[in-house]
């Protein structure tokens, strides 16, 4: 009779130790929940590592904070109510890295934006020859393409003579930009404009370009520098 009761106890002891203890299904759901926002919480941490201009650090720092509750849990140890409640709580923290990396993904497309634009922009070295037979009191480069005028490449007061050369000027060249002139005013006032040609802005770049300029009605000639 005494052994009975021993059987029965320890019988009773493992099924109370069974009813406790999580089902597997909650167990791997639990486990997969947790995988996932693992996945986010990695995304939105490498995303921000490749922003320049902006850093989330200290909201990664608070839902960090968050997600370490649920790195040490070990789920065999928990009943399936207890499961039950920490799965939403890992799908709204898993959801709260989703909105921050949409978030850091809007910011990292318009950096990329704004590089890919800046890139475009270059400078070409160029000396300007004038064969005019005007004395120019301003010369500036016209992007046509972008309806934008450079500064003059003479200081205020400054003229450039028939028959002299002003060297190193800076052009700066949006290589989208289809059509560009050079606009010079003599000085007597009068303006002229003489459209120009660049056919490989990033390739004439790195050793610049020369720009001689004819009288008004025959010109400019773009050659090397």
């Amino acid at each position: 009779m005494k052994k009975n009761i021993i059987t029965i106890t320890i019988i009773s002891a493992l099924l109370l130790t069974a009813s406790c203890r999580a089902s597997n299904e909650n167990i791997e759901k639990a486990t997969s929940v947790r995988d996932s926002l693992t996945q986010q919480k990695e995304l939105a941490e490498d995303t921000n590592g490749k922003l320049t201009g902006t850093s989330y650090e200290d909201e990664l720092s608070e839902l960090q904070t968050q997600y370490n509750l649920y790195t040490g849990t070990d789920f065999n140890k928990l009943n399936d109510k207890e499961i039950q409640e920490i799965i939403p709580d890992m799908d709204e923290l898993s959801a709260s890295y989703t909105a921050l990396l949409d978030e850091m993904n809007k910011e990292l497309s318009s950096e990329d934006a704004a590089t890919l634009e800046a890139s475009k922009n270059i400078e070409i070295v160029c000396y300007i020859a004038n064969n005019s037979g005007l004395e120019l009191s301003s010369i500036i480069l016209r992007d046509n393409s972008l309806g934008t005028d450079s500064p003059s490449f003479l200081a205020e007061g400054q003229t450039l003579p028939s028959g002299r050369i002003l060297a190193g000027v800076t052009f700066p060249v949006n290589t989208d930009s289809a059509s560009r002139s050079i606009i010079v005013t003599d000085t007597q006032g009068n303006e002229h404009e003489y459209p120009i040609t660049i056919d490989d802005p990033t390739a004439v770049s790195e050793n610049g370009i020369s720009i001689t300029l004819s009288a008004p009605e025959n010109g400019a000639e773009v050659g090397s520098y």
